[in-house]
């Protein structure tokens, strides 16, 4: 099986359009894409991750025998994803993106496929996504190993397991946070705070409770 995809990142984001005036305005306007470089059919943008690329079909086709064969309107080609760091993000991007013009299919939900998710379109149907993917009891628990400049990887990294050993919830180390209940989510917070190992760690009365016989370690 080939490496390919494994070393060689995405870097650009291509969308087959119609009228390449007509995306762009929307992609500058709409969403605040910086303009990289225009060309007859063609345009690229710049934003905080990957590169945003137009190509005008028919010009696209004609110059390189790739296929022009529209879609149905309102069908979509193809959807880029924004993944945002929490739910707070995910709502505020829609606020933000709603009121500069941009037309949601729904307001924010959480998904049963384990995210809080919001769709919106382009004037070409390609659909877009903004996203936070719920973390798993181990992935919430290993999110302070992950961040900063010493972070490191949890799947090396016993110190993830301990904790969630020490909270006892080794047993739901996979379940997502609806999965669990609200004392069971509230030992994830403290096995996340301990994974910073702090010299002190303040708890509310009811944490304390739900913990006693484990926190005396």
């Amino acid at each position: 099986m080939t490496a390919f995809a494994q070393t060689n990142p995405i870097t650009d984001i291509c969308f087959l359009v119609e009228d390449i005036d007509k995306a762009s305005a929307f992609y500058v306007e709409r969403l605040g894409f910086k303009p990289r470089r225009r060309a007859p059919g063609f345009a690229d943008f710049k934003g905080a991750g990957v590169t945003l690329a137009l190509w005008e079909i028919e010009h696209i086709a004609e110059n390189t025998g790739v296929s022009s064969r529209r879609a149905p309107q309102g069908a979509h080609k193809a959807c880029a994803a924004i993944e945002l760091a929490s739910p707070e993000q995910v709502d505020a991007a829609y606020a933000e993106l709603k009121a500069a013009g941009v037309l949601f299919h729904a307001p924010p939900q959480d998904y049963v496929w384990n995210a809080r998710c919001v769709y919106f379109a382009d004037p070409d149907d390609n659909l877009w996504e903004t996203l936070l993917p719920w973390r798993t009891v181990r992935e919430n628990v290993a999110l302070p190993l992950q961040v900063g400049k010493n972070s490191v990887s949890r799947s090396v990294d016993p110190r993830t397991d301990h904790w969630i050993e020490l909270v006892g919830l080794s047993h739901l180390a996979d379940r997502y946070p609806h999965q669990l209940s609200g004392g069971q989510r509230q030992r994830v917070a403290i096995a996340r705070a301990l994974q910073c190992e702090p010299d002190i760690l303040l708890m509310t009365s009811p944490s304390v409770r739900s913990t006693r016989s484990r926190a005396n370690d």
